[in-house]
């Protein structure tokens, strides 16, 4: 057989094609949810490989959907609060501050409870007293 001549029928699977709708489906998905290739697939009911083989031979497609990937982060950036996104653009200007309303009461506990120790140690220094670390008067 003469290796130059093309195979009438090379053999194999015919390749998947995306409908129309399947692709309204994904392009949606990646709008509301990002675009995840695993997710997106899992959603098509194809396998991750197809969908990347998808993704390269249609161009149209995939931009679409980093359109969509687009849209999806502006809407999380709108709905996000403006000291989120200070202190996650600029940490050095915005320090990030306690997370739970648990950690900012340990840290107001913590700061009154120094005050006291401090004004407590200053009151004894001043009565001519010290304290040694064990907490004993000496």
């Amino acid at each position: 057989m003469n290796k130059n001549r093309p195979l009438k029928n090379p053999g194999g699977r015919p390749k998947t094609l995306l409908s129309e709708e399947q692709k309204h489906i994904a392009i949606k998905y990646a709008e509301s949810a990002g675009f995840y290739k695993k997710s997106i697939a899992a959603i098509l009911q194809i396998d991750r490989k197809t969908f990347d083989r998808i993704l390269k031979l249609d161009k149209e497609f995939t931009l679409d959907l980093k359109r969509s990937d687009s849209i999806f982060y502006g809407n999380l950036v709108s709905r996000a609060k403006p000291e989120f996104i200070l202190r996650t653009r600029f940490p050095e200007e915005f320090p990030d501050q306690p997370r739970s309303r648990k950690a900012q009461e340990d840290n107001v506990h913590n700061q009154k409870l120094k005050e006291f120790l401090d004004n407590w140690k200053n009151r004894h220094k001043l009565e001519g007293t010290s304290i040694n670390a064990t907490g004993e008067s000496s």
